[in-house]
């Protein structure tokens, strides 16, 4: 996967996760992110600073800046690639949802009745 591809993954999966804005949705999505996270490990001193460093991080968004960088970072091989798959299969339903939500908000911004 050349950089640019793995940039627009990167990107295209924030984006993804920026949408949803249900707290009990955000929380489902963090728990996925780091439960995949946990699957694609570092090393356990650089894990170990990971998790310290992660729990600095307060909002919604931050942390999916950081989990989304920790889970892409490095090189992607076939099994790397294939448990980011599962992680998208998982995280789908729910940012389907929120994507026609933050459509619908869209929309009804330019609604002129």
């Amino acid at each position: 996967m050349s950089n640019k591809e793995k940039a627009n993954l990167e990107l295209t999966l924030k984006n993804l996760l920026y949408c949803v804005d249900d707290a009990n949705e955000q929380e489902k999505m963090l728990a996925i992110l780091q439960e995949y996270n946990d699957k694609l490990p570092d090393g356990k001193i650089k894990d170990w600073f990971q998790k310290l460093f992660f729990k600095t991080k307060k909002d919604y968004y931050s942390r999916v800046d950081y989990l989304v960088d920790d889970i892409l970072s490095g090189k992607l091989d076939n099994e790397k690639k294939r448990t980011i798959h599962e992680m998208l299969n998982k995280l789908q339903p729910v940012v389907e949802k929120a994507q026609r939500t933050f459509w619908d908000k869209l929309c009804d911004l330019f609604k002129w009745s």
